[in-house]
């Protein structure tokens, strides 16, 4: 597969390490790179009142804004901004309010609205349109993602000692034979996939 010049190896290795980083995503659910920018997604909420919003990893308060279509005209850009700590909060995967803080900063996935205070709704307003705009992916990438990359990649260009024998052409074919490869995507599902998907 490698051949060429340096500036070409480069290339190859960028390309392999970036389609592994595509397929570690799809499998985890959730992209582990922060957006260059703040992004705006919509959401439907569900039939059922919910004190929770499911929403895409989330790397950063900054620059989050949340509205709800309240007049139900499928356009948000008239409403007025909900106020994050008074209407809601961020929350992370086990319902905590900081998961940025710690040895492996973690990203925010839910929007609840608390029971204290004088928030503007008790619950999330049943089938209404919500838009969030923020920053979405991880606070930063997690060492253990971007080693597993590199081990899969290795892997893939048969430069490393976990390779198999085999020349495997792509990247399906790889996880499919080589047992190292397995493992590690294994063990980073444990530990890394979204819990909740859409």
């Amino acid at each position: 597969m490698l051949g060429g010049t340096v500036a070409t190896l480069d290339t190859e290795i960028d390309e392999v390490l970036t389609a592994v980083s595509r397929y570690l995503e799809g499998e985890l659910g959730r992209t582990f790179n922060q957006d260059a920018a703040v992004i705006t997604r919509s959401y439907m909420t569900g039939s059922r009142k919910s004190d929770a919003l499911l929403v895409h990893d989330i790397a950063t308060k900054t620059g989050l804004v949340v509205k709800v279509d309240d007049d139900g005209d499928g356009n948000v850009t008239e409403e007025t901004a909900l106020t994050i700590a008074t209407d809601f909060v961020p929350r992370g995967e086990d319902y905590g309010l900081d998961p940025e803080l710690g040895p492996e900063p973690r990203p925010w996935v839910e929007l609840w609205i608390p029971s204290y205070g004088s928030p503007t709704y008790s619950y999330w307003p049943v089938r209404t349109l919500v838009q969030v705009t923020a920053k979405g992916g991880w606070p930063a990438v997690p060492k253990a993602v971007k080693h597993s990359t590199i081990q899969i990649g290795g892997i893939w260009l048969m430069q490393s000692p976990r390779a198999t024998s085999r020349l495997a052409e792509g990247l399906d074919a790889v996880i499919g034979t080589s047992r190292e490869a397995q493992t590690i995507v294994r063990d980073l599902t444990s530990h890394y996939r979204r819990r909740w998907s859409f």
